[in-house]
């Protein structure tokens, strides 16, 4: 329990944070590998 209260508290908001920020990373790397194949096919090369 006192685990429990400890993440819902300052734990909780840098969690949260982390997965947000985990995420956004992601969907950058995505964005950034789908922007060099298509560029790379307009280039033919």
């Amino acid at each position: 329990q006192l685990a429990g209260s400890a993440a819902t508290g300052g734990e909780g908001v840098a969690m949260a944070l982390g997965v947000t920020t985990g995420a956004i990373a992601v969907i950058v790397l995505v964005a950034f590998n789908a922007l060099t194949k298509r560029s790379a096919k307009w280039l033919d090369t």
